[in-house]
């Protein structure tokens, strides 16, 4: 059983956790884009321009997530273990459907063949529902802050909002320029291409479709260095700008469901305290108010250091067991641990809870830890 199966409240953290630890995130297969549209040309400047000065549309759409990342393929841990799990997202095909009202409202469904996981958001409310588990989850909030989404609601994993985390790193160490135009899920795009400057970033080239209409992202690709297929693909193979209807936002759990506060999850076992995890002693589980984030370096070579995990290499979590079981111990003047390498994003996680993860070289990591 994974931290996550223990405690539902964790949920709220699992959709985008996986995209965060990326950084940056790449676009979708080949069936999403057809020649050259013919649109005029715009030079890289006005793109970024286009970018900056765009203005966020209502619309719904399927987003495809392809990740490619080298990990080994682990066996399924468990009846409810499903995709949803950090390193679900990690590994394989996703499919997302996505609906905005571009104010304050928002809905998010991870399709996982008859089974969805879904977040519907509204000035009031935001609900999770989770059909193989019957479950769901309903935290509300003041109207008053309707644009703002509480603390630990997952954004949408839309390419939109992953270009803003490339777009942030714009600076010197970036080379920006244009490509031939495209065509998205029947949407004539733009290409804009950067490519970091820093030896020791392990990204090759980030490529981004922006919508010709509305300048909205609708495919990112980032590709690794030495190879040529993209390490992480996600974009739009169908997009619609109409106003969803309000009907969209709102959710009314089914009878034979249960709804609960994420901060006071459901016990697994009858007399069990909430968040309480049977056969562990108190505090094993990590807190995830007690974990701590700092970003070390600039640029492409930022390195996000976490601390407060505990030791992720004696977890009772199967599947991240025999994940990090596949990679070698290392140690040095930073500690002691195991680096976990793929062809995007490598990690360090050491025996004394700290997680050093960057899209860089296994050097910067442990400058970090140091």
């Amino acid at each position: 059983m994974s931290i996550v199966q223990r405690h539902p409240g964790l949920r709220w953290l699992v959709p985008i956790v996986a995209l965060a630890l990326v950084f940056t995130i790449p676009a979708v297969s080949q069936r999403m884009a057809s020649a050259d549209p013919g649109l005029p040309p715009r030079t890289a400047e006005q793109l970024l321009t286009d970018l900056a000065e765009a203005k966020p549309v209502p619309l719904s759409g399927t987003v495809q997530q392809n990740m490619n990342l080298g990990l080994p393929t682990l066996p399924q841990v468990g009846p409810t273990e499903d995709d949803t799990s950090t390193l679900g997202l990690l590994t394989g095909n996703h499919t997302w459907r996505i609906w905005t009202n571009a104010a304050d409202s928002a809905r998010v469904a991870k399709v996982n063949g008859s089974e969805e996981l879904t977040l519907v958001h509204n000035p009031t409310e935001t609900w999770l529902w989770n059909s193989s588990t019957r479950e769901a989850a309903r935290k509300t909030h003041d109207p008053a802050d309707a644009k703002g989404k509480p603390d630990q609601t997952p954004t949408v994993p839309s390419p939109s909002e992953l270009a803003q985390q490339v777009l942030a790193e714009l600076d010197p160490t970036t080379e920006v320029t244009s490509d031939t135009a495209t065509t998205v899920a029947g949407r004539a795009a733009y290409q804009l291409v950067l490519t970091p400057k820093q030896a020791d970033t392990t990204i090759a080239h980030v490529r981004l479709a922006i919508d010709a209409q509305y300048k909205l992202p609708l495919r990112l690709v980032i590709t690794a260095k030495g190879v040529t297929t993209p390490a992480v693909q996600v974009g739009f193979t169908s997009i619609s700008f109409e106003a969803p209807s309000a009907e969209v936002f709102t959710f009314t759990p089914p009878a034979d469901s249960t709804v609960y506060d994420p901060d006071n999850p459901p016990t697994d076992e009858p007399g069990e305290e909430p968040g309480e995890v049977p056969g562990e002693e108190p505090g094993a589980v990590p807190n995830p108010e007690d974990i701590t984030r700092e970003v070390v370096g600039t640029g492409w070579t930022q390195v996000l250091l976490m601390t407060g995990l505990g030791d992720l290499t004696a977890s009772d979590d199967p599947a991240v067991t025999e994940l990090l079981g596949q990679y070698p111990v290392i140690s040095g003047d930073w500690g002691r641990g195991r680096l976990v390498r793929t062809t995007l994003v490598n990690a360090v996680v050491t025996d004394d809870g700290r997680v050093a993860v960057g899209a860089v070289t296994p050097e910067l990591l442990y400058a970090a830890l140091r």
